[in-house]
């Protein structure tokens, strides 16, 4: 390769490395610099879903490291996006690199850990959630997405992300209302597949076997009818305990963990698309009673399947009237 051919590489790579100039709003967090910020407790004490911390950082040091065993008891959920560089996770058993454009999803306390390697500068923010339901739709969005995805520039949770971020860096969040606002924005932009302009792509990091896709396939397309784990094992053509052992070990939760955050992920999109009833929502969820499925809802999040959507729609209106 000649000395241009290698220039062009060289620019490639660079190119693919850092993509900072082409988030949205990160022009303001620029501006305030790197730096962490704990939010006061009396931003979220006692809220189902509330901004806990944020930061910007810019981290080269090969002795970083953060282990999710060993980062307090509090449990809390975690959106952690490259700008530039890139960083290695290890998920349970699994290593995969964190590279710009791609965003960790994590739970605390669990096993893992992240970390920079030799000769690395890893450029980053993230933003800390905390409260039942922020910490339990992170982690079915964990389950049905991954540890680590990739997003759109204009993606929508990204730029909710961006916003938060930026927005508790400044002291600008001044009460527990806009901090849960803020939570239960970025939530719902992650779990919600018709969020304008979102688009989240699972990676690919560990081929899953061809019966795990079946089986999801066939979860999604009768998610409506009280199917099981049985049925699960029936489609994979395995006995339910040779089933549940090979799906646990390709996709890193029970088969009966999985149906259920599918159905709770579906409520949740449902409820905040609007226009269906609580009975209605639990029937298209496979949920044969409305009470059931109240108490499902509120064990999982914190709050009522009708005090959510109440959040949801003062979260769209005060999203609306700032945009005006």
């Amino acid at each position: 390769m000649g000395w241009s051919g290698h220039a062009e590489s060289e620019i490639s790579v660079l190119r693919k490395r850092s993509i900072r100039a082409q988030v949205p709003g990160i022009v303001r967090l620029q501006e305030i610099g790197h730096r962490e910020v704990a939010l006061p407790a009396e931003l979220h004490d006692g809220l189902p879903a509330f901004v806990q911390g944020v930061g910007f950082q810019a981290e080269s040091n090969p002795g970083y490291s953060r282990h999710g065993l060993q980062q307090g008891s509090a449990e809390l959920a975690l959106i952690q996006y490259t700008l530039s560089g890139r960083g290695r996770l290890r998920f349970e058993d699994r290593e995969m690199l964190v590279e710009p454009g791609q965003a960790m999803l994590l739970h605390l306390p669990h096993d893992h850990c992240y970390r920079v390697e030799a000769d690395e500068r890893w450029e980053f923010f993230y933003v800390r959630l905390g409260g039942p339901g922020a910490l339990a739709a992170m982690r079915e969005a964990v389950a049905k997405l991954g540890p680590v995805v990739e997003f759109s520039r204009d993606a929508s949770v990204l730029a909710r992300a961006v916003e938060t971020c930026a927005a508790a860096l400044d002291g600008s969040i001044e009460s527990a209302s806009a901090a849960s606002e803020m939570a239960y924005g970025i939530v719902m932009a992650l779990l919600s597949s018709s969020a304008a302009g979102a688009r989240i792509l699972a990676l690919a990091t560990n081929h899953r076997p061809k019966f795990v896709a079946e089986v999801e396939e066939f979860c999604r397309l009768n998610l409506m009818r009280p199917i099981g784990v049985n049925d699960m094992a029936r489609v994979a053509n395995m006995s339910r305990f040779h089933f549940t052992r090979m799906f646990e070990r390709a996709r890193g939760i029970s088969p009966g963990r999985y149906l259920a955050g599918l159905r709770l992920e579906e409520s949740l999109r449902l409820i905040a698309r609007g226009g269906h009833t609580v009975k209605r929502v639990a029937e298209e969820c496979g949920y044969g009673d409305a009470n059931y499925f109240c108490k499902v809802f509120r064990k999982s999040f914190g709050v009522s399947p009708g005090a959510f959507r109440t959040e949801v729609v003062h979260s769209m209106a005060q999203t609306t009237e700032a945009g005006r």
